[in-house]
């Protein structure tokens, strides 16, 4: 799973909204009508719909998944919260290679290359003399 492009303008609302979802009752759909029903009735609050989904609380139309439900339940609604970002997050990490792990930077690593470039910086950049004493 990639990394979700879902964003807020603010977070102003976002505490607000979350203890407004875990005190309503779970809807068929969250669209637009629920949020007005919820009383987050401005263009921005539109957004808190995109937001459930990245964190697996909707599906694609809108329909509460499981981790909705389980959300609901006000003792693990935060551990529930942390679980949906976590998983995009880690999958992204694993994707990520360190860049040493290339064999293009091993080979120039084991030739000695960035050893011999260090050294001439560090010669050019030394300290001189002034010419004046």
């Amino acid at each position: 799973m990639p990394l979700p492009s879902s964003y807020l303008i603010t977070t102003k609302n976002l505490e607000e909204f979350l203890n407004a979802l875990k005190s309503a009752k779970a809807p068929e759909r969250v669209n637009s009508t629920f949020l007005k029903n919820l009383e987050f009735n401005s263009s921005n609050d539109r957004l808190f719909i995109g937001l459930l989904k990245a964190l697996g609380l909707i599906d694609d139309s809108g329909v509460p998944t499981k981790r909705y439900f389980e959300f609901l339940d006000q003792s693990r609604s935060g551990e529930i919260l942390a679980e949906g970002l976590r998983e995009p997050m880690e999958n992204s990490l694993r994707s990520i290679q360190r860049p040493t792990n290339s064999p293009r930077m091993n080979s120039r690593i084991s030739s000695g290359h960035l050893r011999k470039v260090n050294i001439r910086t560090m010669y050019s950049a030394s300290w001189r003399r002034p010419s004046s004493l």
